[in-house]
């Protein structure tokens, strides 16, 4: 049995395909039961209350990060949220329990890992929440997904979901916000391969076998983590504090307008990942 170690993501079927198990009923049970288990302590949680007034009406699990410190675990379960008064959030919900607590726990077996998570939920008090309202997830998704940067040479940003985003901070004495986000994310390369193959028939009629050019597109995933930093006026900060999805929209509009000068973007953490799930079946 692989025991969770150090920096271990686990990932809802929103996000990946589990070695071929999100359509098994476990899983979608154990995510189920995430779910409302999530969003009864979003509607409970003093921590939860002490940053936004939003009700909560909804929740999907996206991911569960596990951070081995000494004998303890900081986990961060991240979802989507939905809420009356802001619409779509990334939400972040963090807990501290010790190791032992998942030393029965099959670190390869999603099903397992989601429902101790939910016990987690349940039973221990949250120590840390981050709350960031935006207006369209699709459109912030898709703007992230112009800023990384591969590290294998030669391999392009193909796909990705930004499942987190968090350490929302505002720095009116040098002008600017920033956040952190993690993230899924393949990358593609596309070449030309000489392959043998069928390239007709002969007088026969029979198949004539040759070599030709075909191209052939190799993938490699990741999960990954990064520091965005935006420039921002006095001004724009205070409306950015009463409407903080004003900084996610300002992220989109440099981003699409390719105003470079005005955010930076720091890769944090690069891990090999998962394969993850980018056929839309998901919903942002």
């Amino acid at each position: 049995m692989n025991k969770i170690g150090k920096a271990l993501a686990i990932f809802g079927a929103t996000v990946i395909l589990v070695a071929g198990l999100t359509g098994c009923s476990g899983l979608k049970d154990a995510e189920e039961h995430m779910n409302n288990v999530a969003l009864d302590t979003l509607t409970t949680s003093s921590v939860v209350l002490n940053e936004t007034d939003e009700h909560f009406t909804g929740y999907t699990f996206a991911a569960a990060d596990f951070a081995q410190v000494g004998d303890q675990y900081v986990i961060d379960v991240s979802g989507f949220a939905t809420g009356e008064k802001y619409g779509k959030a990334y939400t972040n919900m963090e807990y501290v329990v010790g190791t032992d607590y998942f030393s029965e726990v099959d670190a390869d077996n999603a099903t397992e890992v989601i429902n101790k998570v939910a016990e987690v939920v349940t039973n221990f008090e949250m120590v840390g929440f981050d709350y960031a309202p935006v207006k369209s997830l699709k459109d912030f998704n898709k703007a992230m997904g112009k800023v990384f940067e591969s590290p294998i040479d030669g391999y392009h940003h193909s796909s990705s979901l930004t499942y987190a985003v968090e350490d929302l901070e505002f720095n009116e004495q040098e002008g600017y916000v920033s956040f952190n986000t993690r993230q899924n994310v393949k990358y593609s390369q596309t070449r030309m391969e000489m392959v043998y193959t069928v390239i007709g028939v002969d007088a026969n009629g029979n198949p004539k076998m040759g070599h030709r050019a075909q191209a052939k597109t190799y993938y490699e995933s990741f999960n990954q983590s990064h520091q965005i930093y935006i420039k921002a006026s006095p001004e724009e900060i205070a409306q950015m504090k009463q409407d903080k999805s004003l900084v996610f929209e300002k992220f989109i509009d440099v981003v699409n307008n390719d105003k470079k000068t005005e955010y930076t973007v720091r890769a944090d953490n690069i891990e090999q990942g998962k394969m993850f799930d980018d056929s839309s079946d998901y919903s942002l």
